[in-house]
């Protein structure tokens, strides 16, 4: 499924690897664009609770609720809603970046042995992930990086020593287009500087530039100038600025996964056991990978729809079994709104083997 899914992301194969007829039974036109690896932990801030009625672990928190705290990668598409790569549960209190240098690494892997090629392929990450062995490894596998840097002190002096006449105007929440000047009038402005992330760690050093967004204070709308608040994001692509900005930005779309693991089977830790615990996870990201490609094969809909969505419609349908001379009939309801779709999934997954 990963081979076919880096061929959707519109990544060339590597030769022998993919299936492009399966690209055109879904009808997908390919682009040169990046097959992009998002991480992130799932309930950050907040760790799974572990049931009661059970010891604390030794490597449980002790100053906020005590849980554990699942890394996972994903691959999303234009197309579709984003898979889940790799997973790593860690004990409770486990910091964002522990264990994401090597779990990256082995998705990045996963990609390239599913053909996917290097070059054309971008982690993408909060600042919790902005760390030098992070960007290291991805740069090692010759793979381009855009990770949220905090406002240290170095980048607040790379911010200050932005001209004020680089600033551009994009696209944001409220803005005007001015026909007469053709630029956006609105409240967010991006810039570009060249920087080093992590000058001080030799074994790290790592040159890219910073890409800033600026946005109007809101809590001080009367003031005599603007206040802006400064958004910035390290990047080692070369991509224009107002792409690369936005193609940040998308990272967000793995908080999709996080609420549908968070809202479906995170919500059920089993037991208080970390073993057991992580074998849950590797299971949830596998039905969640099941799920997805249910989707993807039913409609274009369904592709990017949530996963209570996809388990209302084409999950949990109510049906009678009869049986009758060693066969099996399925009765569905009739009239039903989703039985084109799931008509369409079911045929899709039982279709007869293809003619040589």
């Amino acid at each position: 499924m990963l081979g076919e899914f880096t061929e959707v992301a519109g990544c060339e194969p590597a030769p022998g690897h993919g299936d492009r007829a399966g690209d055109d039974r879904l009808g997908i036109q390919r682009s040169s664009c990046y097959l992009v690896i998002l991480v992130d932990t799932v309930l950050a801030g907040t760790p799974l609770p572990v049931p009661g009625g059970v010891d604390k672990p030794a490597h449980a928190l002790t100053t906020r609720p005590w849980g554990y705290h699942p890394l996972l990668t994903t691959l999303p598409t234009r197309q579709s809603a984003p898979v889940v790569a790799g997973t790593r549960m860690r004990g409770g209190n486990a910091g964002s970046a522990r264990g994401a240098a090597s779990l990256v690494t082995e998705t990045i892997n996963l990609a390239r042995r599913c053909g996917a090629r290097p070059d054309r392929m971008l982690f993408r990450g909060d600042s919790a992930f902005y760390a030098g062995e992070i960007v290291s490894a991805c740069r090692r596998q010759g793979m381009e990086v855009s990770v949220t840097v905090a406002q240290y002190p170095n980048v607040q002096r790379a911010i200050a020593a932005i001209d004020d006449d680089a600033w551009t105007a994009i696209r944001y929440p409220q803005a005007v287009w001015d026909e007469a000047g053709q630029s956006w009038v609105s409240d967010a402005e991006i810039a570009e500087t060249p920087f080093t992330a992590f000058a001080d760690d030799k074994n790290h050093r790592v040159a890219g530039r910073l890409i800033v967004r600026r946005v109007k204070d809101k809590n001080h709308p009367d003031a005599l100038f603007p206040v802006w608040r400064y958004h910035a994001c390290f990047t080692t692509s070369t991509l224009p600025l107002v792409e690369a900005e936005k193609t940040h930005r998308q990272h967000a779309i793995i908080e999709h996964v996080n609420d549908d693991l968070e809202h479906g089977p995170l919500a059920h830790i089993p037991s208080g056991v970390f073993a057991a615990n992580a074998v849950w996870l590797t299971l949830a990201a596998l039905a969640h990978n099941l799920l997805r490609a249910a989707g993807s094969l039913t409609s274009a809909f369904h592709a990017k729809a949530r996963a209570a969505t996809l388990r209302r419609t084409l999950i949990n349908i109510p049906a009678r079994v009869a049986r009758r001379a060693r066969s099996i009939t399925l009765h569905l309801p009739t009239h039903w709104p989703g039985e084109h779709d799931w008509h369409h999934l079911f045929h899709a997954t039982h279709a007869p083997p293809a003619t040589s």
